[in-house]
């Protein structure tokens, strides 16, 4: 799906939240192509030892450009990310780079208590994806971690997944770019 303009939605939330499920839903009904955070980890885990400084530069380098370049194409994307209030600077460049280009990000926060969250870690999808999959890993993530914490910025939502199926969730959202669209179209009298 191409506009005048790329979106980046940029859905973000703990671990087993279900970032990948709705981005999956949200791409399908929408055509915007996925781009997951784990794409750009796997290839810098080929790359660089994991969890140093090098890694999660190159971590954020990847992801700048593939944001960039698609934003440059007016290609619109989906991208999930577990956000923590020390990547405020990462996000601020993603925002930079998306706007530099034309385009736009729109904010996706994804919570749910932490009962679900345990048992959604469990899901055999998630150990296929080298993802987090055992209550111990998650709890120790989320103790290290303010996940909690919403991204300041004009276009923000916020859905609570906890007893909402992942098709209801990309609903919600997908009417949110809509909303968003018109009142982009409106204001520049598009």
């Amino acid at each position: 799906m191409t506009d005048k303009a790329a979106t980046l939605v940029f859905l973000y939330g703990p671990p087993a939240v279900g970032k990948l499920t709705i981005g999956e839903a949200l791409s399908e009904r929408t055509g915007f192509s996925l781009v997951h955070n784990h794409l750009t980890i796997n290839v810098a885990q080929q790359v660089l030892e994991y969890g140093t400084q090098p890694y999660f530069d190159l971590v954020a380098e990847l992801r700048l450009a593939v944001f960039k370049a698609a934003a440059g194409q007016k290609v619109n994307l989906i991208t999930t990310f577990v956000y923590a209030p020390e990547d405020k600077e990462f996000v601020q460049n993603v925002v930079s780079a998306v706007e530099e280009e034309g385009g736009k990000v729109l904010f996706v926060r994804l919570y749910a208590d932490s009962d679900t969250l345990l048992v959604r870690v469990l899901n055999e999808k998630r150990k296929q994806l080298q993802k987090i999959h055992n209550a111990e890993s998650l709890l120790t993530f989320m103790q290290k971690w303010d996940l909690s914490t919403t991204i300041e910025h004009p276009n923000k939502l916020s859905i609570n997944t906890a007893s909402m199926s992942a098709e209801d969730a990309a609903d919600i959202i997908e009417n949110y770019i809509k909303s968003q669209k018109a009142k982009t179209a409106y204001s520049t009298g598009a």
